[in-house]
């Protein structure tokens, strides 16, 4: 949980018996590669914080075709995407959620109570100021990602992708790669192959 700790020092100043508190709140699981740490048409009750590995999070269409809707990282080092999981939409309004989070290798992921969170939140002005920085990050994460698919054709996002996180060609498989971009896995062959010309 240091990557945590170092995120909630930059946003707001907490002392170590506050960072005490907050730790306890937090249970580690351990999962291997291939589980699933949730799943959808359950309702999302917990925050999970990625502390180590690499996973997913993804759907399932209306035509039963799997789509990746994130890829979430802790190597422990300078890769760190998306480390907070699980189906928010469904955390946030208490109804089923649609999104599954798979391991994709060995993962420690800490786990609280969403109400245990929320009454950290409103217990005082700083662990509001800490909910509503995060869920700004977060807020920004997703609307670049949703222009970048919107503004950009399929080689423009591949460069983008590539550029903001070269992680997640290493650690996803191409059609899962291809899903995040929004684009057939025959459209990334053309694109990498255009590129190593």
């Amino acid at each position: 949980m240091d990557y945590l700790k170092i995120f909630a020092d930059s946003l707001i100043e907490i002392t170590e018996a506050e960072w005490a508190e907050v730790h306890a709140l937090y249970t580690p699981e351990y999962y291997k590669k291939g589980e699933l740490i949730c799943r959808a048409g359950e309702v999302c009750r917990h925050s999970l914080y990625l502390a180590g590995g690499v996973a997913r999070s993804f759907g399932i269409d209306a035509y039963g075709k799997e789509f990746t809707w994130m890829a979430h990282v802790n190597d422990g080092h300078a890769n760190r995407h998306n480390v907070f999981l699980g189906d928010y939409v469904s955390l946030i309004s208490g109804e089923e959620g649609d999104i599954f989070c798979e391991a994709l290798q060995e993962c420690t992921v800490y786990k609280a109570k969403y109400s245990d969170i929320q009454a950290l939140y409103e217990s005082g002005i700083k662990w509001m100021r800490l909910a509503k920085e995060a869920a700004e990050g977060q807020f920004l994460i997703l609307a670049k990602y949703q222009r970048m698919l919107k503004r950009l054709n399929a080689k423009d996002r591949y460069m983008a992708l590539k550029s903001f996180a070269p992680i997640y060609e290493e650690v996803l498989l191409d059609y899962q790669y291809a899903s995040l971009l929004d684009i057939a896995p025959q459209s990334l062959s053309r694109i990498k192959k255009e590129l190593s010309q």
